[in-house]
């Protein structure tokens, strides 16, 4: 097993909680990451220029699930809530994945929207 590095963080919108991330990086990769305040800072633009990863593209798996103690206390909504469920991992510019991140999102508070492109030339995965 690798070291790894979780940043969890709640982020609000207009004095209400909007999203609940956790992400995980490899923490032998991006040494002394744990010691940088990353309470205002975009987590991929210190990657970027701390580390010289450049983020090039992502891959996200989007699914319902049910606020459950833990997540109703973060977001602030009752148990059972629906929300979103984006599981992410996060590729550089030599197709290496360098971040894996779930993300809680209130069901009734988004709208995800998919843009595709060449939807003639994808590639399945499995």
């Amino acid at each position: 097993d690798k070291p790894v590095f979780k940043l969890v963080r709640r982020r609000i919108v207009a004095e209400k909680p909007f999203s609940y991330e956790i992400s995980f990086v490899d923490s032998a990769r991006f040494s002394g990451i744990e010691k940088i305040d990353l309470n205002n800072s975009s987590l991929y633009n210190v990657l970027e220029e701390k580390f010289g990863i450049k983020p090039t593209y992502g891959r996200e798996e989007l699914r319902y699930v049910s606020a459950n103690e833990k997540l109703a206390e973060a977001l602030k909504v009752p148990l059972n809530t629906p929300l979103f469920e984006v599981v992410s991992k996060a590729f550089d510019q030599n197709d290496e994945p360098f971040e894996y991140s779930k993300q809680y999102l209130i069901g009734n508070q988004i709208k995800y929207k998919i843009n595709a492109k060449n939807i003639f030339d994808y590639l399945e995965d499995e």
